[in-house]
């Protein structure tokens, strides 16, 4: 999946998140959504069943423009950044891994350990900056992901989506990983970015000393 789009997906869940904190704690005219709005209605029965298949794209996306006229900055400012697709600019810091040292490095243990090390260092500044100003919007989105590009047949992951099987000389049915070299050296998908608006400099610049200096105390 894109970075954009990535980046997209997390402004929505910060969105989402404070919407619903809102309406739970009985603010819902914060929101900018009427009571009856099907979000709301999803707030207060999030296991019904039926106020979960209200939200299709036509709901989600119309309610952006009540929500940006929202009295809460943190859901204005993110509901505007979505509906006017102003979305958070992205620094990949595993590709800036690969850059600095190699492609390989990127993937590896000692790339895990630094960007742990990056992501608790942001966590604090976050911190900071919501003891500073409560109802502004997270300054840094955190986005990490690992995907296998195969799943081999266990326990915790079985059926026939989850990999391939092949027919043998014998007649049997065998995965394909015991089979092909090729997929069963297949890596782990890993990728940590951290996103930040445009216009917000000090942000950009915080992260990347951050980013830096994590670099720079590359594991021996």
């Amino acid at each position: 999946m894109g970075k954009g789009t990535r980046g997209a997906e997390k402004i929505y869940a910060e969105l989402l998140i404070r919407t619903i904190t809102l309406i739970k704690d009985g603010s819902v005219e914060k929101t900018g959504l009427p009571k009856t709005h099907p979000l709301v209605r999803f707030a207060h029965k999030p296991d019904d069943i039926e106020c979960a298949l209200s939200l299709d794209d036509t709901v989600k996306w119309g309610a952006l423009s009540l929500m940006a006229d929202s009295h809460d900055k943190w859901v204005s400012d993110l509901a505007k950044r979505l509906r006017d697709r102003k979305l958070y600019k992205c620094i990949d810091v595993r590709a800036k891994i690969a850059h600095d040292k190699d492609d390989a490095a990127a993937s590896s243990p000692e790339a895990d350990e630094v960007c742990a090390n990056i992501r608790d260092e942001v966590v604090k500044c976050l911190d900071q900056w919501s003891a500073r100003s409560p109802d502004r919007p997270p300054r840094i989105l955190v986005d990490e992901v690992k995907r296998s590009p195969y799943n081999k047949l266990t326990e915790e992951a079985k059926g026939p989506l989850n990999q391939i099987n092949i027919r043998t000389e014998g007649d049997r049915l065998a995965d394909l990983s015991t089979r092909s070299s090729v997929v069963a050296a297949l890596n782990t998908y890993k990728a940590f970015r951290l996103y930040h608006a445009d216009e917000d400099k000090e942000a950009r610049t915080k992260v990347m000393e951050i980013v830096d200096a994590g670099i720079s105390k590359w594991p021996a």
